[in-house]
């Protein structure tokens, strides 16, 4: 199941417990590094990235929700809501 995996920290560092590695539900890291994240930045799938952080000041919306539809979709995420307003993003997305 994908929402199961090794979690990490906001920085991207592992999340350690007694020395362990961390296992937990995985679902907004995933949904939050595919914003985060560049084209290229995940080197296995050079194509997934949204670069949320150039969203300021553009005023595009249609293309960011776009982005960001085809971006979950890469990852099999499903959106039931998506919104953009006042430089938020609301989004409800889950595993198929």
């Amino acid at each position: 199941m994908k929402k199961i995996g090794i979690q990490i920290t906001e920085d991207g560092d592992l999340t350690l417990s007694e020395g362990a590695l961390q296992i937990g539900n995985t679902l907004y890291q995933n949904q939050y590094m595919i914003l985060k994240a560049q084209k290229g930045d995940f080197k296995e799938f050079p194509l997934l990235g949204v670069g949320i952080d150039e969203i300021t000041n553009d005023e595009d919306i249609p293309e960011w929700k776009k982005r960001i539809r085809e971006n979950f979709r890469y990852d099999e995420l499903i959106i039931s809501s998506l919104s953009i307003a006042n430089n938020q993003t609301f989004i409800v997305a889950d595993y198929e």
